[in-house]
């Protein structure tokens, strides 16, 4: 089971040990099936009529792995990464017969202690925190994101040294601010930024010779606990010899820390302050009735459901929090804004990022999300033809908020027009070369159905060929928010000479506009035809050639 909305997670996970089969079909064109051609599909192991049970562990130790080149070339300590992975499941009857009732259970517990490598940075000195640019050839030594960066010069008034005409557009930076590569400290002059200096003092202190680390000062070698565990029970109940009933439920929960940025990788990145932390849980369930009517026609009833719920927070908010750093500065909006202080960027060019999504906070950054399923198949069996027929349901409802900076990212840049010709000098100094802030993020209320039929002949039209023939039809509803709170832009109600405030060509429902909560219309029906063979080349079962064609239908997120 996939999360519905990105496409990435996934809620029930194969666990080899906890399944009795699986199917892999890479050219499967059948009209049961939504999605295709590739249809992987597990069965879970069932209790039987006896007891079975195992116990087990897996693990891999780092005192078995080599060193990296990395921790090599960095001299670093060997990573004391490590996974174990106990387990024990058990199966057998419920009943004293032994031919009605029976169970199957089991549990794994993943301790993983995850090696995310070493990750090279530049970052500031004592010194640098203090306002002393002044030793050149250190500074002319980071060049580990280039020769020549945003961190590489000597920073200056104007048209000293290097600075190279850095401070064309903002206020002038005179000697008395900044001489000889050292900011003047005294606060009368006002050359410090109270704010730049404990975004400043944000970053880690290095740790590397950029002489002998191809230009870095600084690495982190993080092992992350990302620790879960895995619960799986099925009960399988025959009601009677024409009719029989199973249900399956399965709980697995991950602890994912994050010390660098949430869900993606920059390549100069530091251990974000806080200590960010997920946690996904996930519950699905599945039940399955199944009804021999008579030798040649079944039915089958799945009634599905799985939630999500993946909530991200600090550990330690103060550590990053306008409060509990004493960030003087607000947010540009009124309506409120971020208690986070802002990230730190100036996207490859020498300062390490400091880098994390906006609304942890506020509403912190989490998804819940629901999927229901009732899915009926019948199935007939006519001399050489197999006939199905089948009735598909889901709904889904997903709520999570967006995640735009509205905590404000910080891009101290030489580029910018107000610099002094380095990076974090302008850091220090509030000459900040770019800035963005959104307004508070929303929460979105995401809620889809779909509905489908379908009709299906597999013919064996001869003892070699099998035709597979097929029609299904669909009603694909696009996500739409509860609130009506989704825009999109209507090119025929733009006006180039409007003020840039009265956003017009945007429309929403919200607002009143005659749109769908989903902006784009939902087509009524979707006709997705299937066709598939399969050819026995030598009669002999051993050589096989499939094929066929079909048309698919995916909802958008």
């Amino acid at each position: 089971v996939i999360d519905p909305c990105c496409n990435w997670g996934s809620a029930v996970t194969h666990n080899m040990d906890m399944v009795q089969e699986v199917k892999v079909q890479t050219a499967n064109f059948a009209a049961e099936f939504p999605r295709g051609p590739v249809v992987f599909s597990s069965v879970t192991k069932a209790g039987t009529s006896a007891f079975h049970g195992e116990a087990y562990t897996y693990f891999r130790q780092s005192k078995f792995n080599s060193r990296d080149w990395r921790n090599n070339f960095f001299d670093t300590k060997k990573p004391t990464d490590s996974f174990y992975f106990p387990g024990f499941n058990i199966g057998g009857p419920l009943t004293k017969g032994r031919q009605k009732l029976f169970f199957f259970a089991g549990i794994e517990i993943m301790r993983q202690n995850v090696d995310l490598g070493v990750r090279p940075a530049i970052v500031p000195t004592e010194a640098m925190r203090q306002g002393d640019f002044s030793d050149s050839a250190y500074i002319q030594s980071l060049t580990g994101v280039g020769a020549v960066s945003d961190v590489t010069r000597l920073p200056g008034y104007d048209g000293e040294g290097g600075t190279d005409n850095a401070n064309w557009s903002s206020n002038p930076l005179t000697p008395e601010m900044i001489s000889g590569g050292v900011i003047n400290r005294d606060p009368a002059v006002g050359a410090i930024d109270p704010g730049g200096q404990i975004l400043m003092n944000m970053y880690p202190l290095p740790n590397q010779d950029p002489a002998r680390s191809k230009g870095y000062n600084f690495t982190a070698n993080v092992i992350n606990p990302q620790h879960r565990h895995q619960k799986l029970v099925r009960i399988d109940y025959n009601i009677s010899d024409s009719m029989k009933l199973y249900t399956r439920f399965n709980h697995e929960y991950e602890a994912n820390p994050y010390p660098y940025t949430l869900w993606w990788y920059n390549s100069n990145d530091v251990p974000t302050p806080g200590g960010l932390k997920g946690g996904y849980n996930t519950w699905s369930s599945s039940t399955s009735l199944v009804n021999v009517i008579n030798p040649t026609t079944t039915n089958e009833v799945i009634f599905a459901v799985t939630y999500w719920d993946m909530p991200h927070k600090y550990t330690d908010p103060d550590k990053i929090s306008r409060g509990g750093l004493g960030y003087p500065y607000e947010g540009l909006f009124p309506d409120g804004y971020e208690n986070s202080v802002p990230s730190i960027t100036n996207w490859g060019s020498g300062v390490a990022d400091i880098v994390q999504p906006g609304g942890l906070f506020n509403p912190t950054i989490f998804g819940k999300k629901l999927l229901l399923s009732v899915t009926d198949n019948f199935t007939k069996v006519a001399g050489t033809h197999m006939l199905k027929f089948g009735f598909f349901f889901d709904f889904i409802t997903n709520n999570e908020p967006s995640t735009s900076n509205d905590h404000g990212i910080i891009s101290p840049t030489w580029w910018g027009g107000n610099s002094s010709g380095n990076a974090y000098a302008d850091l220090l100094m509030g000459r900040i070369g770019e800035y963005n802030e959104s307004t508070l993020n929303p929460t979105s209320h995401l809620r889809k159905k779909e509905w489908a039929g379908y009709v299906q002949d597999s013919w064996k039209a001869t003892r070699r060929l099998t035709l597979d023939l097929g029609l299904r039809l669909q009603h694909i509803q696009k996500m739409y928010d509860t609130e009506g709170r989704l825009a999109g832009f209507d090119p025929s109600l733009y006006d180039p000479n409007s003020p840039i405030d009265a956003y017009t060509g945007i429309v929403a429902n919200y607002l009143g506009d005659d749109i769908p909560r989903s902006v784009m219309k939902s087509p009524a029906l979707l006709v997705s035809p299937r066709v598939g063979f399969a050819y026995d080349l030598t009669g002999k079962g051993n050589t096989v050639v499939r094929g066929g064609g079909g048309v698919f239908y995916s909802h958008g997120r």
